[in-house]
């Protein structure tokens, strides 16, 4: 831990870093941050408290948590190189994890995964549509189209360009069904680190349509007549680089059926959670 935080240190000289944020997502998918100056990195890089109750954690008499930074996810902001980004996860006050932390809950599930000797990788698939500020769709364009019909093509590879550097690869890009909507989609990771890359990319997504006076809508169906936004998750089970869920020549793997069986049987605390 000692020699993890000399190396930020050493990292935040070199990246010529003068604010550093903290982040992390409250209980309705929200990410929500905390900054302060680099110069503190000594006494707050062990995390800082947090009130619960202005984030719907806790009552206002057991309000205290705190946030620690995992330190393996320090990367440079790409809308203020000066600001340093970690993604951080949630304790009690006891320095047991908190509850409803997604972070702890995903990492809990994970550790299942890794006692039986697999890896479990997320494809995510990220679909918004550009607004004007009158909140209708700022293009006309189609699945696919082609300039000058996908009019945003400049904008969306610009977010690419950054989310690359931010340590978000991405595989594909491109105008959605929808007018003015648009998708990205990344290279497979693992879960714990893409699921940060996607709160990350909404929030890059955001800020690259604030600065173009648009509004960037996650929304899943913001227009009753439109295709609505989805969130496609690509899953794979991995054993010493296998993957589990094909055999043979492209086959579907009995792994893969008893998977699915398991997501059929669990649909409806499931859908509670991304369908709510």
């Amino acid at each position: 831990m000692i020699n993890k935080m000399m190396e930020i240190s050493k990292k935040l000289e070199l990246d010529e870093i003068e604010y550093i944020q903290f982040m992390f997502t409250n209980l309705i998918g929200e990410l929500k941050e905390v900054e302060f100056p680099a110069n503190l990195w000594k006494e707050m890089g062990e995390g800082t408290g947090i009130d619960g109750s202005s984030l719907g954690f806790l009552g206002t008499e057991q309000s205290d948590l705190k946030i620690i930074p995992d330190l393996n996810t320090y990367r440079v902001s790409r809308y203020n190189k000066k600001i340093a980004i970690f993604i951080s996860d949630i304790y009690n006050n006891n320095g047991k994890p908190y509850s409803g932390c997604s972070r702890h809950i995903l990492k809990r599930q994970l550790k299942k995964i890794e006692s039986k000797d697999l890896n479990f990788l997320i494809r995510p698939e990220l679909e918004w549509y550009f607004m004007n500020k009158d909140l209708k769709p700022a293009d006309n364009g189609t699945y696919m189209d082609t300039p000058p019909k996908d009019a945003f093509h400049h904008l969306r590879r610009s977010i690419c360009s950054d989310l690359i550097k931010m340590q978000i690869p991405v595989k594909t890009f491109h105008h959605e069904a929808g007018p003015a909507q648009q998708e990205i989609e990344f290279i497979a990771k693992p879960a714990l680190v893409q699921s940060d890359n996607v709160q990350i990319a909404k929030m890059l997504i955001k800020m690259h349509a604030y600065e173009n006076d648009l509004i960037a809508s996650f929304l899943p169906k913001p227009f009753p007549n439109e295709a609505g936004n989805g969130l496609h998750i690509h899953q794979y089970l991995e054993r010493n680089g296998k993957n589990l869920f094909s055999e043979g020549d492209n086959e579907v793997s009995e792994n893969l059926r008893y998977y699915i069986g398991g997501i059929q049987k669990h649909v409806d605390a499931i859908s509670a959670i991304l369908n709510p």
